[in-house]
Order: C-alpha cells, then sequence, then structure tokens
C-alpha cells in the first residue's frame, strides 16, 4: 500500500503514465490484484490539476479486502485510506498485571488457606514435580484473583476538548474547500484552514511539553530514573522483519520466523567438531572414569530464614519467566508457603535434582549491532528464565562456593563475588604505568574467539580434569599444589631440599616414579633454573625426537636471573616403540629400564642442583635486603633515641636549674 505514482484508466485516474503501464503489466504477470478507491486521493491545491489517484493498495491471496474508502482528516493534499480486511486475525493481548495494586493480603490468605503441610519428605523425581506444579498453579491462581490487570498505553495521547472541537472546525473547511469551485473563496478557506492547522500544533505541542515535565518532576533518584527514561526515549521497539530460509525465500509467518531463531540458535551452540579426533577414545574413557566416582554431594539443607534472605534480594523490575511468576509475587508470599517451598528445595538438594519445569525459559531474540537483520544468524538469543529457578540456583551457589572458592586463582576475577572486571583492568593500567616510568613498553594481546563459550567440547574440559596427576617433591611443593589438586598428587617425596641434593636422592626419586603404579606417558616436572635473582626466561633441552614427558624448570644463568626451561622425558614404553639403531636393535627390556631409571635420575639430580641453587641465591638475596632493611631501622631506630635522649637531658637540666634558683 502506498503512493505509486503510477496513473491508468483502470483505476480510475484521468490520463495515463508509463508507471501505470508498468504496474499494470507487472500485476497481469504476478497474479495479484489492484484496490483503489472510489474518490480521488490526491486533490492539487492547484485548480489547474485534475484529481487523481495515486494511492494504491497491492494484494495477493488476499481476497477479503472490502470498503476501501478515502478519509478527508489530514492536513495533507494526499488523503488517507482506509480499507478492511475480513477474517479471523489474533491480536496480541494488551493486558499485564498491576502489581501495584494489588490485594496482597488476599493473595497471602487464598495461598494461606489452600496449602496444607505434613512432616512427609519428598523422596522422587515424580514427588517434587506434582509439588511444584501445584505450587505453582497456586500461586498463578491467587494472580488471577487478586492482581488487578490493565491494558498497556499504546502511546495514545488523549487530547483535550479544546483541540479535538478544532480538529473537527478544520476539518470541515477541508471538506468545504475541496468543494469550493469559486477561487477567492477556496483562496479564503486556505487561509482558515493553515490558521487552524497552526494552533491545533502549537496546541499539541504544549500538552507534550506539559507531559514531559510532568514526568520529569516525578523523578526521585536522578542518577538512576533518569538514567533509565533517557533509556525507554533511545530505545526502539524490537521488530523482527522476514528472514530469510535456506531456500532463499522469506518467511510468511511468526511461526517460520521461530523455526530460522531456533535452528539458528541451535547451530550456534552446537559443537564445532565435525571430525573423527584420535582424542574421542580416551576422552570417552575418561568420562567413564568420572562416572564412575562417587558423587560428592553439597547437601545441607536450606532454611525458611535462608529462603526470606534471597526472595529479600530479588528487584521488582525483572521480567518474568516462561511459568509468569512474578518476583512481586515471591516478596508476597505467606510462612506457610516458604516452607513448602524450602522442603521442595531440600528435596531436590537431597536427590540431586533440579526441576525439568524450571529448564525451560522464554527467549528473546535481540539484532547484534551492525548485522542484517533478515539473516537469522544476526541475532543472539535472550533468555528469561523462571523466578523460582534463580532462588534455587542461588541456594545452590553458597553451598558451591564454600567447597570450591579455595580452588579459584586470585587472577580469575569474572563471574565472582567481590571481583569485576574493572578492577583487573586497573591492575592493567598499573602495570603499564608502572614500566612507562621505567622507560619500557608494554605489549597487550587481546584474544576473544566467536561462540567460544557456546561450542566448547565440555567432554574435552571433563576430559583435563582427570589426566594430569602430581608427584611433589618436598613439602613446600606439596603445602602449595595441595590447596588445587590435592586429588591428583600421586606421591610426595620428603625430606628432599633441606640439605644440598645427591644423585642418590635422585636415584630413589626416579624410581618412586618408575613403580608409583601411574602409567604415564607424557608429564611436566616443575622445578627452578637458575638464571638471575630477578627474572626467567623459558627454554627447552631436547633429548629425544619423540616428546613423551617434559621437565619444566628454572635455569641459572646469573646472580640476578632464572629461566623458566622444559625438558623431554619418556616412558619405558615411548622408548621401546621409538625407531632404534642399527647397532642397538639387540636392546631388552633391562637395559631399556635401567637406562630410563639412569635417564631419569640425572634429569631429576640436574634439577635438583639448579632448583639448590636458585633457593640458595633467593636466600641471599633476601638476607642481602633484610640486612640493608636492618641497617636502615637501626639509623632511625639511633637517631630517635638520641632526641629522645638529648630532651630527656634537657628537661632534667630544666628541672635542677629550676630548682637551684628557687632555693636562692
Amino acid at each position: 500500500m502506498g503512493d505509486f505514482n503510477a496513473k491508468h484508466a483502470h483505476w480510475k485516474c484521468p490520463d495515463t503514465n508509463s508507471r501505470g503501464n508498468i504496474l499494470l503489466d507487472h500485476m497481469l504477470e504476478n497474479d495479484y490484484i489492484i484496490h483503489y478507491t472510489p474518490n480521488p486521493t490526491l486533490v492539487h491545491y492547484n485548480s489547474n490539476y485534475q484529481p487523481t489517484t495515486p494511492d494504491l493498495v497491492l494484494s495477493q491471496n488476499v481476497h477479503d479486502i472490502c470498503d476501501i474508502r478515502t478519509l478527508p482528516a489530514l492536513s495533507s493534499n494526499h488523503l488517507p485510506v482506509a480499507f478492511s480486511v475480513v477474517g479471523n486475525f489474533t491480536r496480541k493481548s494488551l493486558e499485564y498485571f498491576r502489581y501495584c495494586d494489588a490485594d496482597w493480603t488476599g493473595f497471602r490468605s487464598h495461598v494461606n488457606d489452600n496449602i496444607t503441610l505434613s512432616s512427609n519428605f519428598f523422596s522422587s523425581i515424580s514427588e517434587i514435580d506434582n509439588a511444584l506444579n501445584s505450587f505453582m498453579e497456586l500461586l498463578l491462581e491467587a494472580r488471577s484473583k487478586f492482581v488487578p490487570t490493565g491494558k498497556l498505553n499504546n502511546h495514545n495521547k488523549t487530547l483535550p476538548r479544546e483541540i479535538k472541537q478544532t480538529i473537527k472546525i478544520k476539518n470541515r473547511v477541508r471538506r468545504l474547500m475541496l468543494k469550493e469551485d469559486n477561487q477567492n473563496v477556496r483562496s479564503s478557506l486556505r487561509t482558515t484552514f493553515n490558521s487552524l492547522n497552526h494552533n491545533i500544533r502549537r496546541g499539541i505541542r504544549e500538552l507534550q511539553d506539559k507531559i514531559w515535565n510532568k514526568k520529569l518532576s516525578k523523578v526521585d533518584n536522578p542518577s538512576s530514573d533518569l538514567w533509565r527514561l533517557a533509556k525507554s526515549i533511545r530505545s526502539k521497539p524490537i521488530i523482527i522483519p522476514p528472514l530469510a530460509k535456506p531456500d532463499g525465500t522469506k518467511t510468511k509467518s511468526t511461526k517460520d520466523q521461530c523455526e530460522i531463531l531456533a535452528d539458528a540458535f541451535h547451530e550456534n551452540m552446537s559443537l564445532t567438531l565435525n571430525w573423527q579426533s584420535d582424542n574421542e577414545n580416551t576422552v570417552a574413557a575418561s568420562l567413564e572414569t568420572i562416572n564412575c566416582f562417587q558423587p560428592y554431594r553439597i547437601y545441607k539443607p536450606t532454611r525458611p530464614r535462608e529462603i526470606w534472605s534471597i526472595i529479600r534480594k530479588l528487584k521488582l523490575r525483572k521480567a518474568p519467566g516462561y511459568d509468569g511468576i512474578h518476583n512481586a509475587l515471591l516478596k508476597n508470599l505467606p510462612q506457610k508457603a516458604v516452607i513448602l517451598l524450602t522442603k521442595i528445595l531440600n528435596a531436590c538438594l537431597r536427590i540431586s535434582y533440579f526441576p525439568q519445569a524450571w529448564k525451560l525459559a522464554k527467549v528473546i531474540a535481540i539484532l547484534k549491532s551492525g548485522k542484517d537483520a533478515c539473516l537469522g544468524t544476526s541475532y543472539r538469543p535472550i533468555s528469561l528464565l523462571s523466578s523460582l529457578s534463580k532462588l534455587f540456583e542461588s541456594v545452590i551457589y553458597k553451598r558451591l562456593i564454600a567447597t570450591t572458592h579455595h580452588l579459584l586463582r586470585n587472577e580469575q576475577f569474572g563471574f565472582r563475588k567481590s571481583h569485576s572486571t574493572t578492577q583487573q583492568l586497573a591492575r592493567v593500567a598499573e602495570h603499564v604505568a608502572h614500566h612507562l616510568n621505567l622507560g619500557q613498553s608494554t605489549g597487550m594481546f587481546l584474544l576473544d574467539i566467536e561462540k567460544a563459550f557456546d561450542t566448547v567440547w565440555h567432554d574435552g574440559l571433563l576430559h583435563k580434569l582427570v589426566i594430569n596427576q602430581v608427584i611433589c617433591v618436598g613439602d613446600k611443593s606439596r603445602a602449595i599444589l595441595q590447596r588445587l589438586y590435592s586429588k591428583h598428587i600421586v606421591a610426595v617425596a620428603n625430606e628432599i631440599g633441606r640439605l644440598p641434593p645427591t644423585f642418590t636422592d635422585a636415584s630413589k626419586l626416579a624410581t618412586a616414579i618408575l613403580t608409583c603404579g601411574y602409567d604415564f606417558g607424557s608429564g611436566k616436572i616443575i622445578y627452578n633454573k637458575f638464571r638471575s635473582v630477578v627474572s626467567y626466561q623459558q627454554s627447552d633441552m631436547p633429548l629425544f625426537s619423540q616428546k613423551a614427558v617434559e621437565i619444566i624448570y628454572n635455569k641459572f644463568r646469573s646472580v640476578v636471573s632464572y629461566q623458566q626451561s622444559d625438558m623431554p622425558l619418556f616412558s619405558q614404553k615411548a622408548v621401546e616403540n621409538a625407531p632404534k639403531l642399527t647397532v642397538y636393535d639387540s636392546l631388552d627390556s633391562d637395559v631399556i629400564q635401567s637406562y630410563m631409571e639412569f635417564s631419569l635420575a640425572s634429569m631429576l639430580f640436574y634439577a635438583l642442583k639448579e632448583g639448590a641453587c636458585s633457593e640458595q641465591s633467593s636466600r641471599m638475596t633476601a638476607m642481602d635486603n633484610a640486612s640493608k632493611n636492618a641497617g636502615e631501622m637501626i639509623e632511625k631506630l639511633t637517631l630517635t633515641f638520641n632526641r629522645t635522649r638529648q630532651a630527656v637531658i634537657t628537661r632534667e637540666l630544666i628541672e635542677i636549674i629550676s630548682g637551684a634558683a628557687a632555693l636562692e
């Protein structure tokens, strides 16, 4: 529908132009209908031009268009066109629940009367689901009875009676002007029409200013209310156009749009692995091992007091989820309802069950900035979760964080309480500023992989958790690693590091590694290799062509520098399967085993010596710094002591002189 600027006698235009011929030919070739009004839709101000009908309605497969007509209601010379479409259609409901005007006393009384508490526990999934569904239905029933509804204001402002009366007079003058043939009378009517139109615009503008000033006068908290008001003005309504299908056609219904978006979201959250990896069997075996583990229970019963504390923190300006339960309903629950909800949550914790009803979410598609709105992949999903599920997640979080808080590194700032990414950026800025003051340049590498979180291989991550085993050398390494890898420590070599290391210590350690019962193929031995007092540098020491085990250490370079190094090492199986030289084809397993023990002991001895050297240099540096600090402290204390002693002597002399003067 619109102004095609196409004239043709087929739709009763006084003349025909080229666009009219093109439109008529296109209609005959593509099988659609052109609807037009019986009266002209364009009346020129100049009487030399005849009224015409450039405004048309095109329809295809819609045969119930009727009552098409013009409306002399606006100030433009293009008259509005109205028509009716006969048939059934679904209009989006404009009703909403007015929680601010709810009868909360009646709501609590109704919920309280329909809940029967018992001492029985919910011991199965079906019992939990039935109790939860009954609880949710009761809340929705009470909402429908005690929470009034209202209709959304679709921004149609009610005009004052004076402006409405002026609009009626303007329309009457317009109709007279269109029917008048006398040029002088028509010119006078046009002057009156323009004056009335100016008065109407000024009145509407004053009304808008009055409404805006009234809205600003209601702002209580400028920092938050003004931001919310500005956001509502800047935000645009979400309108999804017809989306492109894989075959190149466009969607014609809301259902088709939902299917296209669902397929796009599913593809975004699917694994990117489309080949058979050699590690899949290994990962599958690791998952079987994990499934055989005894599940760790974090079951600690919750209490109504804890539920109340979580409910009080819920925000009212949050949209409800798929179940339609608003946070305002939870904030006005009676005590019996909270006790019943506590029983349901405790049952879920006891049997490690998350209800299926809480796994449903209302998904809203948001267009990505700068993307094509006609493609399903240009949208990102926003999931509105159930308020009850968020409450349960808060209960789980308190118990989970009590178990895992010591496992998280201090460098992990995202998604942690009392840790903000802004603080991490402040650390980066401080680091850059420090090196700028030293005249050094700082580079930064930022990595942002598209869809990395949604397409991560979760089975591979679980596999990474169980494949690494740790052998600690010395009590210090055990004290450090036990906090993070307590379940992965295979063995601990005590009483090493107190005295200068010997080859005997390294031999015993190598024998313990080879006979610990853990079949390893690769690994890392981490130790310090001295380079200098203040720096480390990573380097490699190749031993074989086939890499199996890496020994990472810090290599001694100077008094002020350390270097982090790797040494590859092999298991006996890896050495046996490696290509052999012709002269050594007759090596048996005993020789290889002896060589492995000697080779491993040699590298461990080398690492132990480097570590001892690094520790000794660190101790020397620490002692030197302590001596310097002690010297500075002695000087300050000596100065303070001398000043205090001088003050005491001066005070005693004053007392003696004063006493002598008094005796005279």
